[in-house]
């Protein structure tokens, strides 16, 4: 952000600018108390969970809540926790940094923090600025990959790079499109066999 005029494009997953609200910041003080002696309790963990599936069910919690428990250091990971909490409001810089490049926010409807991408998206320039934001779709990397593939391809192209790369979703409308224009292009006819010959004009 420092140097904007080195950035072509952006993509900002799911960003999360603005400071917690009410409510959420009264879970995080009480949940602080801990996760400043490094330890990792049953509310940090159900927070963890809350950012990755949102407020719906999911049948890959247990078992993303043990990979995380079995992978991660848990010091670590609440000082990471401590960190994100207590974290500035950065909306009004990212829309002033980014004012002129091209960005795309992304984000799915069921996202924990959809409200702060939106007021993210409020403080950028409308011109520069594509929001995606994925129905039923709480991570959309993992749950919608085709969607945002679609939607970095767009980005890209926009920004002069990956011209020779198709858009998924558009073969099928190229390839219609280019036989209609094939059986609309006029032929001209050409004849094989061997031209008539003409009467003599008689001589006077």
């Amino acid at each position: 952000m420092n140097y904007p005029n080195r950035i072509l494009g952006i993509i900002l997953v799911h960003c999360t600018s603005t400071t917690a609200g009410i409510i959420e910041y009264c879970k995080e003080k009480v949940m602080n108390l801990r996760l400043e002696n490094g330890i990792m309790s049953d509310g940090a963990w159900d927070y963890l969970l809350a950012h990755k599936f949102g407020g719906g069910d999911s049948a890959h919690k247990s078992s993303y809540l043990e990979e995380m428990k079995t992978s991660l250091n848990p010091k670590n990971l609440s000082k990471y926790l401590l960190a994100f909490t207590k974290r500035t409001d950065l909306s009004s810089t990212i829309g002033t940094k980014l004012e002129n490049v091209d960005a795309l926010l992304v984000s799915g409807s069921k996202a924990q923090h959809l409200h702060t991408v939106y007021t993210t998206h409020k403080s950028m320039n409308k011109k520069k600025t594509t929001l995606l934001v994925v129905d039923n779709v709480s991570d959309v990397m993992q749950e919608a990959p085709d969607k945002l593939a679609r939607s970095l391809i767009l980005l890209c192209k926009g920004c002069g790079l990956l011209s020779g790369v198709a858009i998924p979703g558009m073969e099928r409308q190229r390839t219609l499109s280019s036989s209609m224009e094939e059986a609309d292009r006029p032929r001209r006819l050409s004849v094989t066999g061997q031209q008539p010959s003409m009467p003599p004009v008689p001589s006077n």
